[in-house]
């Protein structure tokens, strides 16, 4: 069962990676020390919008692997589990995923970057299928 706090961080999120505030890059949770500006991925938009506390990643390149407590954070703050995580990762950063099914039947199809606003609308259709009880992880 998704809790309300929970619900709300979702909110949250979609409404930040739909703003158009956020440049999105790859391979890190945000970047800043790209000339291009402030880059973050679609897991870094999570917790930058909810101002989670310990983002401490502004002056550094920060591997989007290396962080694993930032991850069960986000596994926690946003009901999220390791293997919707992890292709949320791959969606972002436009690589195969490799986690076999159910993911498997999409996988062959993210052999690019996808934008915010397409994981933005995969999220939603995520989230609707857990509240109907159906298997979305």
């Amino acid at each position: 069962m998704v809790t309300d706090e929970v619900r709300q961080a979702r909110g949250e999120w979609l409404s930040a990676l739909r703003s158009g505030a956020y440049k999105q890059g790859g391979g890190m949770l945000m970047w800043n020390g790209n000339p291009c500006g402030t880059q973050h991925c679609c897991l870094g938009v999570a917790l930058d919008a909810t101002e989670y506390p310990d983002m401490v990643y502004a002056t550094q390149w920060m591997s989007s692997f290396d962080d694993e407590a930032a991850y069960r954070d986000l596994e926690r703050l946003f009901g999220l589990n390791p293997k919707l995580r992890g292709y949320l990762v791959s969606m972002n950063d436009g690589g195969n995923t490799g986690l076999g099914a159910p993911w498997s039947s999409i996988r062959s199809s993210n052999a690019r970057q996808r934008s915010f606003e397409f994981i933005a609308r995969f999220l939603e259709v995520v989230f609707a299928l857990e509240a109907q009880g159906g298997r979305a992880s």
